[in-house]
């Protein structure tokens, strides 16, 4: 799990899992760390779920290295 993304959802009609965020503390409004908003139709997953989105890695990587 990323400290920055812990959370975990498959965007609807999508086959990878995104490592995502809550939006401004809202529990309900999540955003992926390829900088895609999660809708109503999107699919939660376990926040232990692995990461399959190549956009997502790649980018908790740069994050990661910044730091």
């Amino acid at each position: 799990m990323t400290q920055s993304y812990p959370r975990r959802l498959r965007l609807h009609g999508g086959r990878n899992t995104h490592a995502a965020r809550t939006v401004n503390g809202n529990p309900n409004q999540l955003v992926t760390a390829c900088n895609y908003l999660a809708g109503p139709k999107d699919e939660r997953k376990p926040d232990d779920a692995p990461i399959t989105c190549r956009a997502t890695g790649c980018q908790i990587a740069a994050e990661e290295t910044a730091r």
